[in-house]
Protein backbone atom coordinates (compact mmCIF):
# COMPACT_ATOMS: atom_id res chain seq x y z
CA UNK A 1 0.00 0.00 0.00
CA UNK A 2 1.35 3.52 -0.85
CA UNK A 3 2.06 5.76 1.83
CA UNK A 4 0.23 8.84 1.72
CA UNK A 5 2.68 11.84 1.37
CA UNK A 6 3.09 14.82 3.18
CA UNK A 7 4.89 18.31 2.83
CA UNK A 8 7.00 18.82 6.21
CA UNK A 9 8.13 22.41 6.40
CA UNK A 10 7.62 23.94 10.00
CA UNK A 11 10.11 26.27 10.10
CA UNK A 12 10.20 28.60 12.21
CA UNK A 13 9.34 25.71 14.97
CA UNK A 14 11.96 22.79 14.98
CA UNK A 15 10.52 19.15 14.29
CA UNK A 16 12.05 17.85 17.50
CA UNK A 17 9.61 20.39 19.39
CA UNK A 18 6.48 19.56 18.09
CA UNK A 19 6.68 15.88 17.50
CA UNK A 20 7.87 13.45 20.48
CA UNK A 21 10.25 10.59 19.23
CA UNK A 22 7.01 8.50 19.33
CA UNK A 23 5.55 10.54 17.36
CA UNK A 24 7.87 11.12 14.88
CA UNK A 25 8.77 7.74 14.30
CA UNK A 26 4.40 7.29 13.25
CA UNK A 27 4.64 9.66 10.98
CA UNK A 28 8.10 8.52 9.17
CA UNK A 29 6.44 4.64 9.71
CA UNK A 30 3.06 5.92 8.06
CA UNK A 31 3.80 8.75 5.68
CA UNK A 32 5.71 9.31 2.99
CA UNK A 33 7.53 12.63 4.08
CA UNK A 34 8.99 15.20 1.73
CA UNK A 35 11.42 17.89 3.14
CA UNK A 36 10.95 17.31 6.63
CA UNK A 37 13.76 19.39 7.83
CA UNK A 38 13.91 22.61 10.23
CA UNK A 39 15.15 25.11 7.89
CA UNK A 40 12.81 26.68 5.84
CA UNK A 41 11.81 25.30 2.24
CA UNK A 42 12.51 27.26 -1.14
CA UNK A 43 9.48 28.49 -2.50
CA UNK A 44 9.87 26.35 -5.68
CA UNK A 45 10.59 23.25 -4.11
CA UNK A 46 7.02 23.43 -2.07
CA UNK A 47 5.61 24.61 -4.93
CA UNK A 48 6.11 21.46 -6.74
CA UNK A 49 5.94 19.43 -3.81
CA UNK A 50 2.44 20.16 -3.01
CA UNK A 51 1.02 19.76 -6.60
CA UNK A 52 1.87 15.94 -5.51
CA UNK A 53 1.04 15.74 -2.17
CA UNK A 54 -1.62 14.89 -0.03
CA UNK A 55 -1.07 17.00 2.95
CA UNK A 56 1.01 20.02 3.77
CA UNK A 57 2.48 20.90 7.20
CA UNK A 58 3.56 24.59 7.26
CA UNK A 59 4.21 27.45 9.78
CA UNK A 60 4.37 30.08 7.16
CA UNK A 61 2.79 30.25 3.46
CA UNK A 62 5.29 31.21 1.10
CA UNK A 63 4.71 34.59 -0.89
CA UNK A 64 3.60 33.73 -4.96
CA UNK A 65 3.17 29.75 -4.08
CA UNK A 66 -0.12 29.35 -5.49
CA UNK A 67 -3.15 26.20 -4.38
CA UNK A 68 -2.47 23.61 -6.83
CA UNK A 69 -6.04 22.12 -8.59
CA UNK A 70 -5.61 19.26 -7.65
CA UNK A 71 -7.89 16.44 -6.38
CA UNK A 72 -4.77 14.71 -4.66
CA UNK A 73 -3.85 17.44 -1.83
CA UNK A 74 -6.78 17.55 0.97
CA UNK A 75 -5.21 18.74 4.03
CA UNK A 76 -3.02 21.22 5.12
CA UNK A 77 -2.05 21.92 8.45
CA UNK A 78 -0.40 25.14 10.30
CA UNK A 79 1.47 24.95 13.44
CA UNK A 80 2.25 28.45 13.70
CA UNK A 81 -1.12 28.88 15.29
CA UNK A 82 -2.66 31.12 12.78
CA UNK A 83 -5.54 30.62 9.88
CA UNK A 84 -4.41 34.11 9.00
CA UNK A 85 -1.61 33.72 6.12
CA UNK A 86 -1.22 36.32 4.13
CA UNK A 87 0.15 34.74 0.79
CA UNK A 88 -2.45 31.57 1.29
CA UNK A 89 -5.72 31.52 -1.10
CA UNK A 90 -8.05 30.08 0.88
CA UNK A 91 -10.84 30.62 -1.76
CA UNK A 92 -8.76 28.28 -4.04
CA UNK A 93 -8.95 25.73 -0.79
CA UNK A 94 -12.77 25.75 -0.33
CA UNK A 95 -13.12 25.91 -4.38
CA UNK A 96 -10.55 22.31 -4.39
CA UNK A 97 -11.98 20.85 -1.05
CA UNK A 98 -8.80 21.31 0.85
CA UNK A 99 -9.16 21.48 4.27
CA UNK A 100 -6.99 23.92 6.26
CA UNK A 101 -6.15 23.34 9.74
CA UNK A 102 -4.76 25.00 12.57
CA UNK A 103 -3.16 24.01 16.19
CA UNK A 104 -4.13 27.06 17.77
CA UNK A 105 -6.27 24.45 20.19
CA UNK A 106 -3.64 23.01 21.18
CA UNK A 107 -2.24 25.51 23.08
CA UNK A 108 -5.43 26.95 24.65
CA UNK A 109 -5.58 25.22 27.73
CA UNK A 110 -2.21 25.97 28.81
CA UNK A 111 -2.50 29.66 27.57
CA UNK A 112 -5.72 30.00 29.60
CA UNK A 113 -4.09 28.77 32.69
CA UNK A 114 -0.93 30.99 32.23
CA UNK A 115 -3.76 33.74 31.83
CA UNK A 116 -5.12 33.21 34.98
CA UNK A 117 -1.89 32.86 36.97
CA UNK A 118 -0.79 36.48 35.21
CA UNK A 119 -4.35 37.95 36.30
CA UNK A 120 -3.91 36.79 40.20
CA UNK A 121 -0.34 37.57 40.32
CA UNK A 122 -1.33 40.88 38.88
CA UNK A 123 -4.55 41.53 41.26
CA UNK A 124 -2.82 39.80 44.87
CA UNK A 125 0.37 41.93 44.13
CA UNK A 126 1.98 38.22 44.36
CA UNK A 127 5.11 39.00 42.39
CA UNK A 128 5.47 42.60 43.54
CA UNK A 129 5.65 41.15 47.31
CA UNK A 130 8.12 38.29 46.34
CA UNK A 131 10.72 40.53 44.29
CA UNK A 132 10.73 43.04 47.70
CA UNK A 133 11.23 39.89 49.65
CA UNK A 134 14.36 39.00 47.88
CA UNK A 135 15.75 42.35 48.22
CA UNK A 136 14.50 42.39 52.44
CA UNK A 137 11.91 45.21 51.67
CA UNK A 138 8.97 42.86 52.79
CA UNK A 139 5.66 43.96 53.85
CA UNK A 140 3.67 42.31 56.16
CA UNK A 141 0.38 41.32 56.28
CA UNK A 142 -2.32 44.41 55.22
CA UNK A 143 0.83 46.56 54.92
CA UNK A 144 1.69 44.20 52.14
CA UNK A 145 -1.97 44.55 50.09
CA UNK A 146 -1.72 48.23 49.76
CA UNK A 147 -3.59 48.61 46.01
CA UNK A 148 -4.44 44.83 46.01
CA UNK A 149 -7.89 43.29 45.30
CA UNK A 150 -9.24 40.28 44.66
CA UNK A 151 -10.64 38.26 41.81
CA UNK A 152 -14.09 37.14 42.84
CA UNK A 153 -17.24 38.62 41.78
CA UNK A 154 -15.01 40.97 38.86
CA UNK A 155 -16.79 41.47 35.99
CA UNK A 156 -15.09 39.81 33.66
CA UNK A 157 -14.06 41.35 29.38
CA UNK A 158 -12.89 38.53 26.66
CA UNK A 159 -11.61 40.33 23.76
CA UNK A 160 -11.46 37.43 20.97
CA UNK A 161 -13.83 34.68 22.10
CA UNK A 162 -12.44 32.11 20.62
CA UNK A 163 -10.65 28.40 21.69
CA UNK A 164 -8.24 30.85 24.10
CA UNK A 165 -11.28 31.98 25.64
CA UNK A 166 -13.40 28.71 25.38
CA UNK A 167 -10.63 27.46 27.48
CA UNK A 168 -10.07 29.99 30.42
CA UNK A 169 -13.66 30.84 30.75
CA UNK A 170 -14.33 27.46 32.83
CA UNK A 171 -10.97 28.56 35.32
CA UNK A 172 -12.87 31.24 36.43
CA UNK A 173 -16.45 30.14 37.27
CA UNK A 174 -15.23 29.62 41.12
CA UNK A 175 -14.58 33.58 41.05
CA UNK A 176 -18.35 34.11 40.06
CA UNK A 177 -17.64 36.46 36.67
CA UNK A 178 -20.20 38.23 35.07
CA UNK A 179 -18.72 37.85 31.42
CA UNK A 180 -18.78 40.30 28.71
CA UNK A 181 -17.20 39.71 24.94
CA UNK A 182 -15.82 41.23 22.36
CA UNK A 183 -16.09 38.89 18.69
CA UNK A 184 -17.52 40.89 15.93
CA UNK A 185 -18.06 37.68 13.66
CA UNK A 186 -19.15 35.36 16.14
CA UNK A 187 -22.71 34.53 16.21
CA UNK A 188 -25.27 35.86 18.84
CA UNK A 189 -25.66 32.03 19.44
CA UNK A 190 -22.08 31.43 20.47
CA UNK A 191 -22.36 34.35 23.04
CA UNK A 192 -25.93 32.92 24.82
CA UNK A 193 -24.90 29.58 24.92
CA UNK A 194 -21.85 29.78 27.21
CA UNK A 195 -23.43 33.02 28.95
CA UNK A 196 -21.46 35.77 27.91
CA UNK A 197 -23.15 39.63 27.52
CA UNK A 198 -21.87 40.99 24.00
CA UNK A 199 -20.58 44.05 24.43
CA UNK A 200 -21.60 46.39 21.56
CA UNK A 201 -17.86 48.11 21.05
CA UNK A 202 -14.58 47.69 22.62
CA UNK A 203 -15.34 50.96 24.69
CA UNK A 204 -18.54 48.89 26.35
CA UNK A 205 -16.49 46.21 27.30
CA UNK A 206 -13.59 48.65 28.63
CA UNK A 207 -16.15 50.65 30.53
CA UNK A 208 -17.68 47.73 31.92
CA UNK A 209 -15.47 45.22 33.20
CA UNK A 210 -12.37 45.51 35.45
CA UNK A 211 -10.72 42.27 34.47
CA UNK A 212 -10.25 42.21 30.44
CA UNK A 213 -7.86 39.45 28.82
CA UNK A 214 -6.46 40.26 25.59
CA UNK A 215 -7.35 37.06 23.95
CA UNK A 216 -7.81 37.93 19.91
CA UNK A 217 -5.83 36.00 17.27
CA UNK A 218 -3.71 38.49 15.64
CA UNK A 219 -4.52 39.96 12.00
CA UNK A 220 -3.72 42.14 9.49
CA UNK A 221 -6.39 44.85 10.27
CA UNK A 222 -6.58 44.57 14.30
CA UNK A 223 -2.66 46.16 15.38
CA UNK A 224 -2.67 48.51 18.12
CA UNK A 225 -6.48 47.53 18.56
CA UNK A 226 -6.23 47.97 22.38
CA UNK A 227 -5.47 51.27 22.12
CA UNK A 228 -4.40 54.34 24.63
CA UNK A 229 -7.73 55.99 24.24
CA UNK A 230 -9.11 52.50 25.67
CA UNK A 231 -6.60 51.67 28.19
CA UNK A 232 -7.31 55.28 29.92
CA UNK A 233 -10.56 54.19 30.65
CA UNK A 234 -9.40 51.54 33.38
CA UNK A 235 -9.05 52.16 36.92
CA UNK A 236 -6.28 51.50 39.19
CA UNK A 237 -8.18 48.36 40.54
CA UNK A 238 -8.68 46.72 37.03
CA UNK A 239 -6.41 44.30 35.34
CA UNK A 240 -5.28 43.95 31.60
CA UNK A 241 -4.00 40.57 30.68
CA UNK A 242 -2.12 40.46 27.54
CA UNK A 243 -1.68 36.88 26.41
CA UNK A 244 -2.13 36.36 22.79
CA UNK A 245 -0.08 38.69 20.83
CA UNK A 246 1.52 41.90 21.60
CA UNK A 247 0.37 43.12 17.96
CA UNK A 248 -2.95 43.50 19.29
CA UNK A 249 -1.92 46.55 21.83
CA UNK A 250 -0.48 50.19 22.11
CA UNK A 251 2.46 49.14 23.56
CA UNK A 252 4.02 52.03 24.44
CA UNK A 253 0.91 53.53 25.88
CA UNK A 254 -0.14 50.25 27.92
CA UNK A 255 3.90 50.70 29.47
CA UNK A 256 3.42 54.14 30.28
CA UNK A 257 0.13 53.96 32.09
CA UNK A 258 0.69 50.75 34.00
CA UNK A 259 4.11 52.68 35.29
CA UNK A 260 1.77 55.64 35.92
CA UNK A 261 -0.45 53.32 38.34
CA UNK A 262 -3.47 53.92 35.96
CA UNK A 263 -4.51 50.17 35.99
CA UNK A 264 -2.35 46.37 36.65
CA UNK A 265 -1.24 44.16 33.97
CA UNK A 266 -0.16 40.79 33.36
CA UNK A 267 2.24 40.72 30.03
CA UNK A 268 3.28 37.52 28.45
CA UNK A 269 4.03 38.51 24.70
CA UNK A 270 6.36 41.37 23.88
CA UNK A 271 6.73 43.63 20.44
CA UNK A 272 10.23 43.08 20.40
CA UNK A 273 11.42 39.42 21.84
CA UNK A 274 13.54 39.59 23.64
CA UNK A 275 12.78 43.14 25.11
CA UNK A 276 15.43 45.38 25.30
CA UNK A 277 17.07 45.74 28.99
CA UNK A 278 16.15 49.23 29.48
CA UNK A 279 12.13 48.91 28.46
CA UNK A 280 10.55 50.81 30.94
CA UNK A 281 7.58 48.22 31.44
CA UNK A 282 10.89 46.23 33.33
CA UNK A 283 10.36 48.94 36.04
CA UNK A 284 6.53 48.83 36.18
CA UNK A 285 5.56 47.31 39.85
CA UNK A 286 1.67 47.42 38.56
CA UNK A 287 3.28 44.79 35.55
CA UNK A 288 3.42 41.19 35.67
CA UNK A 289 5.40 40.18 32.86
CA UNK A 290 6.41 36.99 31.30
CA UNK A 291 9.02 35.84 28.74
CA UNK A 292 6.63 34.23 26.26
CA UNK A 293 6.14 31.31 28.51
CA UNK A 294 2.31 30.63 28.16
CA UNK A 295 1.96 27.66 25.97
CA UNK A 296 5.88 26.88 25.78
CA UNK A 297 5.28 23.63 28.45
CA UNK A 298 7.59 20.63 26.36
CA UNK A 299 3.97 18.64 26.79
CA UNK A 300 1.96 21.49 25.16
CA UNK A 301 4.54 21.44 21.70
CA UNK A 302 4.44 17.99 21.39
CA UNK A 303 0.63 17.89 22.13
CA UNK A 304 1.28 19.25 18.46
CA UNK A 305 2.66 16.89 16.84
CA UNK A 306 0.16 14.37 18.67
CA UNK A 307 -2.74 16.26 17.32
CA UNK A 308 -1.16 16.56 13.89
CA UNK A 309 -0.69 12.67 13.86
CA UNK A 310 -4.01 12.36 14.58
CA UNK A 311 -6.07 14.17 11.97
CA UNK A 312 -3.21 12.94 9.51
CA UNK A 313 -4.32 9.16 10.27
CA UNK A 314 -7.79 9.74 10.69
CA UNK A 315 -8.31 12.39 7.42
CA UNK A 316 -5.92 10.53 5.18
CA UNK A 317 -5.98 6.64 6.09
CA UNK A 318 -9.26 6.19 7.98
CA UNK A 319 -11.34 8.85 6.06
CA UNK A 320 -12.43 10.52 9.27
CA UNK A 321 -12.80 14.30 10.89
CA UNK A 322 -11.59 13.83 14.07
CA UNK A 323 -12.19 17.29 15.02
CA UNK A 324 -8.72 17.90 17.12
CA UNK A 325 -7.91 21.32 15.40
CA UNK A 326 -9.62 24.32 13.76
CA UNK A 327 -10.96 24.46 10.71
CA UNK A 328 -11.05 27.16 8.63
CA UNK A 329 -14.67 27.81 7.03
CA UNK A 330 -15.57 30.72 4.38
CA UNK A 331 -17.40 32.63 7.03
CA UNK A 332 -14.89 32.35 9.66
CA UNK A 333 -11.83 33.25 6.83
CA UNK A 334 -14.41 36.26 5.25
CA UNK A 335 -15.06 37.40 9.34
CA UNK A 336 -10.89 37.13 9.47
CA UNK A 337 -10.40 39.59 7.07
CA UNK A 338 -13.21 42.51 7.74
CA UNK A 339 -12.96 42.73 11.28
CA UNK A 340 -10.43 43.72 13.73
CA UNK A 341 -10.80 40.70 16.30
Amino acid sequence: MTKPRIVVTPHFRRLDEIFSPAAWDRLVDEFDLVWARDDPMPAGDFASAIAGAEAVIFAEWPEGVTVPDSEQLRLMIDVCGTLDHPYLDYRACFANNIQVATIAPVFAPAVAEHSLGLALAAGRGISLSDRRFRTGDEAYEHAGTVGCSSLFDRTVGFVGCGALSRALQPLLVPFRPACVGYDPWLADDDFEARGIRRATSLEDLFDACSLIFVLAVPTRSNAGLISRTLMERLDPDDILVIASRAHLVEFDALSELVSAGRFRAGVDVFPTEPLPGGHPIRQADNAVLTAHIAGALTGVLHGIGDAVLAELRSILIHDEQPGLLQYASPDFIRGLRRTSA
